[in-house]
């Protein structure tokens, strides 16, 4: 496999990583190897193979484990898809580099064509997030609505500390700057099964992704799809008021909405019964597959 794809840094770290994902991952109903242009997608069905489906986004590295406290209520709708992100740690693999955000689109279209996905309700949490408006910007037609749960680098980039804090990270794959990294970002330390996985997976997997940049202002104006974009006032992240501000201005039609009690820990699901009714209610009979 070629350097500029990403990949584990040993077979030994895989193994290490791919048995604590076993035991985080909320059991599937089905599980799906897609072939795309730039490797093969893992994607896992939950709840009813027939009905409009929902499609889930994680945020950057985190695979689809932390999806579990929202998987019943979501699953109650119809089928839910969760997507291994290409590129990152998880179950899919890349096998061809990708050179910029039209190739992430494109890897994850195929994906959705591959399973026979459209009129999709796609929700992408902080990074996810910046996934899902991408795939909107550039491949729409698969898309029905589009839910954002404090998504990072569509109207606003991430803070200088939570930058300098990943980097370090990053770069040592420390667990005590990993702890310190999530106690900045979350506001408290979290000892879950799906946060223990994110350690192993920045220790164990070498990401290989063009940067993050928000989308230009004249992508987001084009934006037809329904949108719901929540933001968490209490923020380090990134800026989020400001970002709700500048998605408002761009996308008028969107339903944005900035929650003061939580930051974006919004993100990271720990107020999911709460998330989900507020998505369900926008993605509900009245919108379905149109532009309301």
């Amino acid at each position: 496999m070629g350097k500029h794809v990403g990949a584990f840094r040993s077979r030994a770290a895989e193994a290490r990583f791919t048995e604590e994902y076993r035991r985080a991952l909320p059991p599937p109903v089905d599980v799906h190897d897609v072939p795309t242009s730039f490797g093969t997608g893992r994607v896992y069905r939950y709840g009813p193979a027939e009905g409009p489906p929902i499609v889930l986004l994680h945020g950057l590295n985190t695979t689809s484990a932390p999806w579990g406290p929202f998987l019943e209520a979501f699953a109650a709708r119809g089928p839910v898809y969760a997507v291994d992100a290409l590129g990152e740690a998880g179950g899919s693999v890349q096998t061809a580099p990708f050179r910029s955000a039209a190739d992430r689109a494109r890897a994850l279209d195929e994906t959705l064509a591959g399973l026979g996905v459209s009129g999709a309700h796609v929700v992408g949490a902080s990074a996810g997030g910046w996934l899902a408006t991408t795939l909107v910007v550039h491949a729409p037609e698969r898309v029905a609505t589009l839910s954002l749960l404090e998504p990072t680098t569509v109207t606003s980039r991430y803070s200088s500390g939570v930058l300098w804090r990943a980097l370090a990270a990053g770069l040592t794959r420390s667990d005590r700057l990993m702890r310190r990294m999530l106690v900045f970002t979350m506001g408290r330390e979290l000892d879950r099964a799906d946060v223990r996985l994110v350690f192993t997976a920045v220790r164990a997997y070498r990401p290989r992704l063009p940067v993050l940049a928000p989308p230009s202002e004249a992508q987001l104006r084009a934006v037809r799809v329904p949108v719901l974009a929540l933001f968490g006032a209490r923020n380090v992240v990134h800026d989020a008021v400001t970002a709700a501000r500048r998605l408002r201005e761009l996308v008028p039609h969107a339903k944005v909405e900035v929650w003061p009690d939580v930051g974006h820990d919004l993100g990271q699901f720990d107020d999911a019964r709460r998330i989900t009714d507020r998505v369900l209610a926008f993605v509900g009979p009245g919108i379905v597959g149109g532009a309301g």
